[in-house]
């Protein structure tokens, strides 16, 4: 066989820049695949600084599987109750007064996610975007990040501190969920404006209610 023949043949077995499967097929991709995720770390840094970016990643992502979702809420609303445990000592209160408002503090927080994706599923469910549990869960454990985050100065042994931090990172919180509802969930632009008041809205609700309802509703079943 000529040296034509081998180069020519050489060129069909590389494709674009990937060495083809057994049996033919398409090329493998080199370098990362679009959307991939960058790990808890990765994916915390990029949804409070590049909020928008993060969005559009997680579109290209399309949807995934519970457990990177999982992991960024364990991780972030346990630092928050272990922060507000550890508040609770620093204030004097006892061990047991610790111990139930750190299960309080996680019960909210996860009552809080669920809650809210239920509510965005119901303020998308009209238009033409994805109101999944998956996509709306996912929205709502990463649209939720920086008041998770914020909620680590729950340790400074002052009572009006977090309620202040949390009051303070509202207004970034809603511009974080603003810019993914269209990308995120499929919303159409022309109607975005008004879900997202719709989304906002009912988050500020939620967070004024849960902290106060938590506790009742724990002290009604321990009785």
């Amino acid at each position: 066989m000529g040296e034509g023949a081998k180069e020519e043949r050489s060129k069909v077995a590389m494709g674009d820049g990937g060495i083809l499967r057994d049996g033919g097929g398409t090329a493998d991709p080199v370098g990362p695949r679009p959307g991939g995720s960058r790990g808890f770390f990765g994916d915390l840094v990029e949804v409070l600084f590049a909020p928008a970016a993060f969005w559009e990643r997680a579109r290209a992502e399309g949807p995934g599987g519970y457990r990177a979702i999982w992991i960024h809420l364990l991780v972030l609303i346990g630092l928050r109750a272990v922060a507000g445990f550890g508040g609770a000592l620093l204030r004097g209160a006892g061990i047991g007064a610790a111990f139930g408002q750190f299960f309080s503090g996680m019960l909210a927080a996860f009552a809080l996610v669920w809650l809210f994706a239920a509510i965005v599923a119901g303020v998308t469910a009209g238009s033409t975007g994805r109101t999944t549990v998956r996509e709306t869960f996912r929205f709502a454990a990463y649209g939720l990040t920086p008041l998770f985050v914020v909620g680590v100065l729950a340790v400074v042994p002052l009572p009006y501190v977090a309620p202040i931090a949390d009051l303070v990172l509202m207004p970034y919180t809603f511009y974080v969920l603003g810019v993914g509802l269209v990308p995120a969930l499929g919303v159409p632009e022309k109607s975005a404006p008004g879900r997202v008041a719709l989304v906002c809205g009912s988050l500020l609700v939620l967070w004024s209610v849960m902290p106060t309802l938590i506790p009742l509703v724990v002290e009604a079943l321990v009785r």
